[in-house]
């Protein structure tokens, strides 16, 4: 075995609380923002759920391959940025995270599946980025909500029936 490698495949790199705090920011609108793209975390950190006011949250570009239903305990977010990531499937509890206005899920494994129905519950949810996954329906659920988020520029929409996607030319099917 090479030196400094471990036996059976990387695991990714393990975030602490400490580590956690110390890449807190606070945006010019005063919301706490936790940034953790880019650090190449393979498991969600269960130690997140002790920063419950965080309102943002970055962890776009690690090797994320399952979101753990605990994080429906951060109800208090308002910001989830997940792109770049390999789950096949969202928990059924982010249906939890009434707050959520902003959820980025591009770029990832997602199949229809794998959407979660209970995503249709986040009610003040207001721009949903579903680019680039395996998609051809939306769950019944978030096509009944009273007012449905957008879909950024060069995402998945919703046409005809609202059952039925049409994909942009950078939407893989």
């Amino acid at each position: 075995m090479a030196k400094g490698k471990r036996a059976g495949g990387a695991k990714g790199t393990k975030i602490t609380l400490k580590m956690a705090k110390n890449a807190l920011r606070v945006t010019p609108d005063g919301k706490l923002r936790l940034d953790l793209s880019n650090v190449g975390i393979a498991t969600f950190p269960k130690c997140l759920l002790k920063l419950r006011n965080i309102e943002e949250l970055d962890l776009s570009r690690n090797k994320l391959k399952i979101i753990p239903e605990f994080i429906g305990q951060l109800t208090g977010l308002r910001w989830l940025d997940c792109p770049k990531q390999l789950p096949e499937q969202l928990p059924e509890s982010i249906g939890l995270l009434g707050s959520l206005l902003y959820l980025n899920l591009c770029n990832n494994n997602l199949d229809s599946a794998g959407l979660s129905p209970e995503i249709g519950s986040l009610r003040n949810l207001q721009v949903l980025n579903l680019g680039m996954n395996r998609l051809n329906a939306l769950p019944p659920t978030l096509q009944t909500t009273s007012s449905p988020p957008s879909f950024q520029k060069g995402q998945a929409r919703p046409v005809g029936d609202t059952n039925t996607l049409s994909f942009m030319n950078n939407l893989y099917t």
